[in-house]
């Protein structure tokens, strides 16, 4: 019950408000309903009341501050009827149920144990999971040791005492054995106020399971006026090693924004061990300021070729300089999207590294050129001799380019810088010592890249 009923939060309480960089959310603290119990350690149910008598030949009465302790959970109530040969219990009257995970208030409940589980149903509830600070409220929940079904309840993150989130429903059921859960008619509240609302939502208790998200909502400033957006997203699981999440972005000032990203871990095969891919896109039809049409698209691969050669490419595109500015509201500072491929080779045996990296990218906000690396090719080589002798080798070329910003042409230019290093290590007893003698040369090509140029570590 606990994973359940994290999984479920998550799912549609999890996620808060943005509101032009103010997170609204609740502040925790550590009330509970009523003093935490310790349950019995052994089989025996422990009873207290002030009186006790016997209404049939087994049935018992107790009232007066009773409680039934037991190892699978606390019962106390200002009366409880207890029949042993059915073993069940029937409680009225400031009824407090506690067991390892869950802690109520009722005006009713009635317990029944076959076997291994406990039957339970209560009426006029006020619940709290401790754990997971969250509460919240029911007309009646059952349990039948299969299905929890929660009646017109309500469900909240917050303190108790405070609803400034809250979710409501009018029937909650949680099946182990279909391992769904489906809520009817549901209602997100902020300080009252409805926000979202779905008249149906499912999802599964255990793992992955497609289904809605929590929506978010947000504010922001566009053109000097105030605007809202709203993004209500939809996952899908669509294997073990791959899923997709789809999401619609209404921005109020420009239109609908069409959002996915997909991801997918790749099995090794006959030219690959395995990887990892990933692609994004959005797409906003037509502004509705710009009447222009609006896009981003990002992928990335990770792909290892065998124990020694891994290839690496990345590509991250925008469809205008102020896309991150005013369809995403992110972070206006960046000056730039940086797209590589980049393949390297490392054999640890032979000492021998090789790569070749190749780069380009896309001003965004307010960014200025700068040069790009398009290629910039590495290979270094060790190289063991006797008596603790070694020798390192590398050449590392790089061709910069940069385009100039009030022309069309680009400026190139090549940068060549190889060394070579002596070492040898001289140890005894007492002390270790290495001498070196370290030889590089460098050659340039181009004078627009100059002046660019930071060394090569």
């Amino acid at each position: 019950m606990k994973k359940r009923l994290a999984l479920f939060n998550i799912v549609l309480l999890s996620s808060a408000i943005h509101a032009q960089g103010i997170v609204l959310n609740c502040q925790q603290d550590d009330g509970l309903l009523f003093p935490r119990q310790t349950l019995s350690t052994d089989d025996s149910l422990n009873v207290i009341a002030d009186r006790s008598e016997i209404t049939r030949k087994d049935q018992y009465l107790l009232t007066g501050n009773v409680s039934v302790n037991s190892n699978k959970y606390y019962l106390a109530a200002d009366r409880i009827n207890i029949q042993k040969s059915s073993k069940t219990s029937s409680a009225t009257g400031n009824v407090k149920f506690q067991d390892r995970d869950l802690m109520m208030v009722a005006e009713t409940a009635f317990i029944q144990k076959k076997d291994d589980a406990t039957y339970t149903t209560l009426e006029q509830i006020k619940f709290h999971y401790p754990e997971l600070k969250i509460n919240g409220e029911a007309k009646k929940i059952t349990n039948n040791g299969v299905e929890q079904v929660f009646d017109s309840s309500t469900y909240s993150l917050c303190p108790l005492g405070n609803t400034d989130w809250r979710m409501k429903a009018d029937k909650i059921t949680l099946n182990k054995s279909t391992n769904q859960g489906v809520a009817e008619d549901v209602t997100v509240e902020f300080f009252g106020v409805p926000i979202f609302y779905s008249p149906l939502h499912t999802w599964v208790l255990e793992g992955r399971g497609s289904g809605f998200l929590a929506p978010t909502f947000g504010s922001y400033n566009d053109s000097n006026s105030s605007a809202y957006q709203v993004r209500i997203p939809y996952y899908f699981n669509i294997a073990p090693d791959r899923d997709f999440l789809l999401s619609l972005n209404q921005l109020s000032s420009r239109g609908s924004v069409l959002e996915g990203k997909y991801r997918q871990l790749i099995a090794g095969g006959e030219n690959w061990d395995g990887g990892r891919f990933e692609a994004e896109g959005h797409y906003l039809y037509k502004d509705d300021i710009t009447s222009q049409d609006r896009w981003l698209l990002n992928s990335k691969l990770d792909l290892t070729l065998n124990k020694r050669a891994k290839l690496n490419i990345v590509t991250n595109r925008v469809s205008d300089t102020e896309y991150f500015k005013e369809i995403t509201h992110d972070d206006t500072s960046v000056s730039s999207l940086d797209s590589y491929a980049n393949l390297s080779y490392d054999d640890e045996k032979r000492n021998l590294y090789f790569s070749v990296f190749s780069e380009s990218k896309q001003l965004i906000n307010s960014g200025s050129e700068d040069y790009t690396r398009a290629p910039e090719v590495l290979i270094s080589k060790d190289i063991e001799a006797l008596g603790g002798r070694n020798i390192n080798l590398s050449i590392l070329s790089t061709k910069f380019a940069h385009k100039n910003a009030n022309t069309t042409t680009n400026k190139t230019g090549v940068r060549t810088h190889t060394q070579i290093n002596f070492a040898r290590t001289i140890s005894n007893n007492a002390y270790t010592l290495t001498p070196s003698l370290n030889r590089s040369e460098e050659r340039r090509v181009g004078k627009e890249c100059r002046s660019r140029w930071s060394p090569y570590h």
